[in-house]
């Protein structure tokens, strides 16, 4: 997935969804630690966590 992927489908959830307060639990893929991803979690006002890699739960 791109960023823009990632992007489009939590603004979707949001829509369909609009009274969540949506945590996002990431890893350290590209598309999650790009800057413009970080501002798009932070203006929607989203809150994420970072995952060890290869966690197996």
């Amino acid at each position: 997935m791109t960023e823009l992927d990632v992007e489009c489908m939590l603004q979707r959830a949001r829509e369909k969804y609009p009274e969540a307060h949506p945590r996002i639990i990431r890893d350290n893929g590209p598309q999650f630690i790009a800057g413009e991803f970080k501002n798009f979690i932070r203006l929607c006002g989203m809150t994420h966590v970072l995952t060890e890699p290869l966690q197996i739960s």
